[in-house]
């Protein structure tokens, strides 16, 4: 995964030239711009609003990513210069960077991530961004978080993810301690403007934070990457595994790689079940030549350190750049509210898809959405409460990842004519979901006894083994049914029926 890499690269780094300070000085000359500072370092300035933040936005789209208005101002008195071992270019770098390195440039791809519920795709977002506690909100307004909840919750997909990036240079700043005394002139005079509690004026609170962040970059990753996103349907995943489900999504990867020469060695085969049942879309950042042309990669890696991109880092709170006090209380307040209403209008939308379309259980998913508005309404709530609404609409409304897991087996024996056909599949349906006809004329009782189990997939609750569950049968024009419990320890259930036939052949629909 992505964080894996970094870490390689912050363990294996390459010898980078050492920051150097220009030690003669002189405050004369109040030298406060940087006539060459390290490229795409003017993104790091930027605050993020973690509840936006989309660092796979298609701009095609909008440009509403997650970063917000300047919050730090740079100068280069102290004389700072860094070299790229990659270029030779020397730079300016900042008083308020601590320290640049070189990180390896070859193309690093990360592996490949199937999502089948949301709290994956945070998870995987915020490990991106550099997140180090997943918290409910976080990124619920971006506009991939959005296109991934519509993909598991309105069709019939789930969602892969792939990357692969090239690197120039990695940033700290100095602590925000220190960092705190070089922070935007209008982000002090808006902070400075604030009532002294949060709950005396909300919705200041939540203008500036909207204007500002909630976040900033304390240490930003450089370069430029490639994004692939893939939606497959979710027959595929039932019918193979998650591994063929990868092995296919990275050969597609690969092949994309290797047409734009950025990648030289074997490319698997691609299944046309896959090609069939998915559908991928491509998006690179960072660079100004067209990665997307013939052998583009050689004409786009050249021009990525010039054009660098802010691909990955460290997030931390903005209220860390907070004077400590009743202030920074406040806005620590301000902004664990402002991503928690984030979460509850994901939760919404979730419960509002289940909404109008004749489903049972629509009035209780209505009593969970009206008290989804009345905590949007507050700013007096606890986590506990969001996280309990969130969860009982998300039990309520989707189906668990452990339940797509559950193996339905039949077995049918004709004692008679020492007949078994077995059938398992990954699949639960309310309509027929397999035949079996044996072609023969039967002129005796058609003695059959049909062996029926559920697995409980790890995960599974305990209420699973108390479920009931009903089996239809239809014999040319005959019909039967039963319904059974599933044990609880997936052991099989015996139903012995003893069917009266005559004409031509046995056509036996389970479902």
């Amino acid at each position: 995964m992505l964080s894996i890499f970094l870490s390689y690269y912050l363990q294996n780094q390459l010898p980078s030239p050492p920051l150097e300070r220009n030690q003669t000085f002189n405050e004369s000359l109040e030298l406060d711009t940087c006539a060459n500072p390290i490229p795409g370092i003017s993104r790091i300035l930027l605050g993020v609003d973690v509840t936006k933040l989309d660092l796979r936005h298609d701009y095609s789209v909008d440009h509403v990513d997650g970063f917000t208005t300047k919050l730090l101002d740079i100068t280069c008195k102290e004389g700072g210069t860094w070299t790229s071992p990659f270029s030779g270019v020397k730079y300016d770098v900042p008083d308020q960077v601590l320290q640049v390195v070189a990180l390896p440039s070859g193309l690093v791809a990360s592996d490949t991530l199937l999502h089948t519920n949301m709290e994956s795709v945070r998870h995987s977002m915020s490990e991106e961004a550099g997140i180090s506690s997943v918290k409910e909100g976080l990124f619920s307004a971006s506009l991939s978080f959005k296109n991934s909840q519509t993909s598991l919750f309105n069709s019939s997909r789930f969602v892969a993810t792939m990357k692969a990036f090239v690197s120039t240079a990695g940033i700290d700043f100095i602590p925000p301690t220190d960092l705190g005394t070089s922070l935007n002139k209008y982000f002090v005079d808006a902070l400075q403007a604030l009532p002294v509690t949060y709950e005396e004026h909300p919705e200041a609170y939540d203008s500036f934070i909207s204007t500002y962040g909630t976040h900033y970059y304390a240490s930003g990753y450089f370069g430029g990457s490639l994004s692939t996103y893939f939606e497959v349907d979710k027959s595929f995943r039932r019918l193979t595994s998650d591994n063929e489900v990868k092995a296919n999504a990275e050969a597609t990867f690969f092949g994309i790689l290797k047409t734009h020469g950025a990648y030289d060695g074997n490319v698997s085969t691609i299944s046309e079940e896959f090609k069939r049942a998915s559908h991928n879309s491509q998006r690179y950042y960072g660079g100004v030549a067209n990665l997307f042309e013939k052998d583009g990669y050689t004409k786009w890696w050249p021009t990525v350190e010039g054009n660098s991109w802010l691909y990955g880092g460290v997030l931390k709170p903005v209220s860390e750049l907070v004077p400590i006090g009743k202030q920074r209380e406040a806005l620590s307040k301000a902004v664990n509210v402002y991503i928690s209403k984030a979460y509850l209008r994901e939760v919404k939308r979730t419960g509002d898809s289940f909404m109008g379309r004749g489903l049972v259980g629509e009035e209780v998913v209505a009593g969970y959405l009206n008290r989804v508005e009345a905590l949007l309404e507050s700013v007096n709530f606890t986590d506990a409460e969001v996280l309990q609404v969130g969860r009982e609409i998300s039990d309520y409304v989707l189906t668990p990842e452990w339940f797509t897991n559950v193996v339905y087996t039949v077995i049918w024996t004709d004692p008679a004519k020492g007949f078994t056909l077995v059938h398992s599949a990954k699949m639960l349906s309310a309509t027929p979901i397999f035949d079996m006809c044996d072609g023969e004329r039967i002129e005796m009782d058609c003695y059959r006894k049909d062996d029926i189990s559920f697995t409980s997939p790890p995960g599974s609750p305990s209420w699973w083994a108390s479920v009931s569950v009903s089996n239809n049968y239809g014999v040319q024009g005959w019909t039967n049914s039963w319904v059974f419990n599933i044990p609880a320890n997936s052991g099989l259930v015996e139903q012995c029926e003893v069917l009266l036939l005559s004409g031509w052949g046995c056509t036996l629909r389970g479902g």
